[in-house]
């Protein structure tokens, strides 16, 4: 079950219209998935409008961990698999948030100088999570110079890949592929300069192909790339539905 704490602003009375928000706010999160804890830290925006209004994802490579398998090793062509998530992440996680959300834009984001975030822990159901949040004013100040309303904070992401297979019939193989995904997140306010939620969330997906026996270990590249498109994109997708499910900003 979903944990959150809504808190109310020091010396200011809940309003009825508070209250109601609040109040959804806690069955959306009571309904949705297990895999996915959530703390409320200030309060959510209560008119949202999406006109117009830009999200920026800061994602820490320095906390991404990709672990895979030793039979997939082929189809990442001898590159490192951190930076080929990060590539893929990059182009294609955008899309996956402008599904799940009603922003008009959603972009990826670099802070403009190291010394511009600060790493602070935050805690979620008893552990501990890092997020880059900014250390002088309110606001990220991004490389691109781009002027984001909200910024989604991907303090870490970890992934774990395994294979296995059996026997299927005279002359096929069955494959199956499960992709594992953990990571950790936060919102931030750049209008207010607040971090309004933040937590963990985590999914599995499995994808299962059949190849011929005779071509089991001699042409991974060809079947292993697109399984691993379809993995990968499934991941995405977990990290933006629960990272936006629920809150003011789900489409």
């Amino acid at each position: 079950m979903l944990k959150n704490n809504i808190g109310q602003l020091p010396g200011r009375p809940a309003s009825r219209l508070g209250l109601l928000v609040s109040l959804w706010v806690m069955l959306i999160f009571a309904g949705a998935c297990q895999s996915a804890k959530r703390q409320v830290s200030t309060e959510l925006p209560v008119n949202f409008n999406p006109d117009n209004a830009v999200l920026g994802v800061l994602m820490n490579p320095d906390k991404l961990t990709i672990q895979i398998d030793t039979q997939s090793s082929g189809y990442w062509n001898s590159q490192n698999p951190a930076d080929v998530f990060l590539t893929f992440f990059n182009q294609h996680f955008p899309e996956e948030l402008l599904i799940k959300s009603r922003f008009n834009r959603v972009v990826m984001a670099s802070v403009a100088q190291p010394t511009l975030v600060k790493s602070v822990t935050r805690p979620v159901d008893g552990n501990q999570i890092e997020l880059l949040l900014p250390v002088v004013g309110p606001a990220f100040e991004f490389s691109s110079g781009e002027k984001c309303d909200y910024v989604l904070i991907i303090g870490r992401i970890s992934t774990r890949e395994s294979f296995s297979s059996s026997p299927s019939s005279a002359d096929l193989v069955a494959n199956q592929r499960n992709v594992s995904i953990d990571f950790d997140y936060g919102i931030w306010d750049n209008a207010a300069g607040k971090l309004i939620l933040y937590g963990t969330g985590s999914g599995e997906h499995e994808v299962n192909l059949r190849v011929n026996r005779d071509n089991w270990f001699a042409t991974p590249n060809q079947f292993f790339m697109q399984m691993t498109q379809e993995s990968w994109r499934k991941c995405l997708k977990s990290i933006a539905d629960k990272a936006i499910l629920g809150t003011p900003f789900a489409g």
